[in-house]
């Protein structure tokens, strides 16, 4: 992976570009995530997902799954700027 395609976020998190891109896009759409038990995360409503998402996020479910984690953090939800 190229480094230039990474983001870091709080506490050193890194993520592929084109993966928060695609997380954002459908969540832009009216989607919402919900983490599930044993390492899933569902989005709500499934309607808003097209094909190309449903493709998408198949291929890079590992990648999406560490975002939608990092996102529901402890560290994440607890952070306030300084």
């Amino acid at each position: 992976m190229d480094s230039s395609n990474l983001v870091t976020f709080r506490f050193g998190f890194v993520a592929d570009y084109a993966v928060v891109e695609r997380l954002l896009d459908i969540e832009s759409r009216g989607a919402t995530f919900t983490l599930e038990d044993e390492g899933h995360f569902r989005v709500h409503p499934p309607a808003v997902l097209t094909d190309d998402d449903k493709s998408f996020l198949r291929q890079r479910r590992d990648e999406a799954l560490a975002i939608v984690q990092y996102m529901f953090s402890e560290e994440w939800k607890t952070w306030r700027p300084a």
